[in-house]
């Protein structure tokens, strides 16, 4: 099993949207091109949070590879980007 774990650094302002979008939408599309979310979270230090944080996990470096390449060809890709990452 491989891991994959990315971190990214959101403008305070739009992190709640942000973590709405992954809940309600992103997620859900991820499970279906066969992502494995292994965990998500943001994390809180001195009682700010301005990260996203998650795990993917993949059988292989090759699976990986052929399921983020039809991620990022498919539309539901490119239309998943809001004003929340922008």
């Amino acid at each position: 099993m491989l891991y994959e774990l990315r971190r990214y650094d959101v403008a305070a302002s739009k992190l709640p949207a942000l973590v709405d979008r992954f809940g309600s939408f992103t997620v859900h599309k991820w499970k279906e091109y066969g992502f494995r979310l292994i965990g998500f979270w943001t994390p809180v230090v001195s009682e700010k949070s301005n990260q996203v944080v998650y795990i993917w996990g993949w059988e292989s470096y090759e699976e990986r590879t052929k399921k983020n390449a039809a991620w990022r060809a498919g539309a539901t890709c490119a239309n998943s980007r809001p004003t929340t990452s922008r």
